[in-house]
């Protein structure tokens, strides 16, 4: 598979600016792919048309963080507005509860609303944002001082903190909403427990569900997609370091039996999950030994081997792809580096529009590769390129 990995930017600090895979920090609008990460104190976007040509580093006014912790914001979008939920504290991972609405301009610049406070309260922490049908904007959240987990709703104003669940110990959450209804799921996974939880939002929170009776490696490593059926997925990994099992569990309503995508004996890696909004597939991603992986689920059965897409080293396996297939193509995002300056890199893989109703996307090739070649057609095996 030809492959083009390039890179947008750099973390002057700690490499977790994109942590953790329940949330998103890339996606596809307006014309232009959009790249956010932590940089020190900062929350930092890049944009590009092209996967290639990528605009300079720019900051979120005002919105200020702990050390490049990705798990202190949460990013949501639209194709016309960018929603971020951040921590406001650059001395600690909680803080004051901030939000923020962009303008996502096509010149690559982002016109920001005035910042609002969600929750005042100094001892917030780990936000998960997303938009709903109905236009609603949902942030769920912990408080330090009792590590209970709650939510707030943004419907004109937001509405008082509410309690989802009492908790004892952090938990990493995702939150991704369904076609109607204003109907939103939220998953989460608490730390030292590792087990998997859910919870359906229907103008009210439902009980709490069972997502998986499986033990993950780790309360963060997992992902969260919905497809055009409203069936919620969830990729996770279980077993120890050197025995990695990569799974995924959908929800048709209620939870189905977990499946397998890639069998045991794997060293450490983190499955990444990209649902195809349009249609049934889902595209699994990880990174391990030297080399990005995919395989592709087709609403019944997953690929039986997986596709090695490219080669990269020193990749950080906890990475950041798009939510769901858009503009036919799924963003990859990642921290590539072992001492810092780490770089921040970005791939695109481009999907063919399926030939006929029903009929399953295939693999053209990369974006970036398919612009360059039809601007001066060659046959190129992998190309690196850095752009700063």
């Amino acid at each position: 598979m030809i492959a083009v990995a390039v890179t947008v930017g750099d973390m002057a600090g700690a490499p977790y600016g994109l942590e953790e895979p329940p949330q998103r920090l890339t996606f596809h609008a307006n014309g232009r792919y959009w790249d956010f990460f932590g940089d020190g104190n900062n929350i930092k976007f890049v944009s590009s048309v092209d996967c290639i040509v990528w605009t300079g580093e720019t900051a979120v006014p005002a919105a200020f963080i702990f050390t490049s912790r990705g798990y202190q914001f949460s990013v949501w979008a639209d194709d016309t507005y960018v929603y971020i939920a951040y921590i406001d504290n650059t001395t600690a991972g909680w803080g004051p509860l901030r939000y923020r609405r962009g303008l996502l301009n096509a010149d690559g610049t982002i016109t920001w609303d005035s910042e609002e406070t969600v929750d005042s309260d100094a001892n917030c922490m780990r936000p998960a944002i997303c938009k709903a049908s109905d236009g609603s904007i949902h942030i769920s959240f912990q408080l330090r001082t009792d590590m209970n987990l709650y939510w707030r709703k943004k419907n004109g104003f937001w509405s008082p903190r509410t309690l989802i669940r009492n908790e004892d110990n952090y938990v990493a959450t995702s939150l991704v909403p369904l076609s109607t209804g204003g109907k939103v799921y939220l998953v989460y996974c608490k730390y030292l427990e590792n087990r998997l939880w859910g919870y359906l939002y229907d103008a009210g929170w439902g009980p709490r569900e069972t997502v998986s009776a499986d033990t993950l490696t780790s309360y963060a490593y997992f992902s969260v997609t919905v497809d055009v059926n409203d069936y919620v997925h969830v990729g996770y990994i279980v077993g120890a370091v050197g025995s990695i099992t990569l799974k995924h569990v959908k929800r048709i309503a209620v939870w189905q039996a977990p499946v397998n995508v890639h069998d045991g004996g794997l060293a450490f890696c983190v499955l990444h999950l990209c649902a195809d909004p349009a249609g049934s597939d889902v595209w699994g991603f990880w990174w391990l030994a030297g080399t990005f992986y995919y395989k592709r689920y087709d609403g019944v059965t997953w690929d039986v081997a997986p596709t090695a897409w490219f080669a990269e080293a020193n990749v950080r396996v906890i990475f950041n792809c798009f939510w769901w297939v858009t503009n036919a193509a799924i963003g990859v995002t990642w921290v590539r580096g072992v001492a810092a300056p780490y770089d921040v890199r970005y791939a695109c893989l481009t999907l063919a529009v399926p030939p006929k109703p029903g009929s399953s996307a295939v693999i053209t090739s990369m974006k970036a590769m398919e612009l360059i070649d039809a601007a001066q057609p060659r046959n190129i095996i992998g190309l690196n390129v850095t752009v700063r």
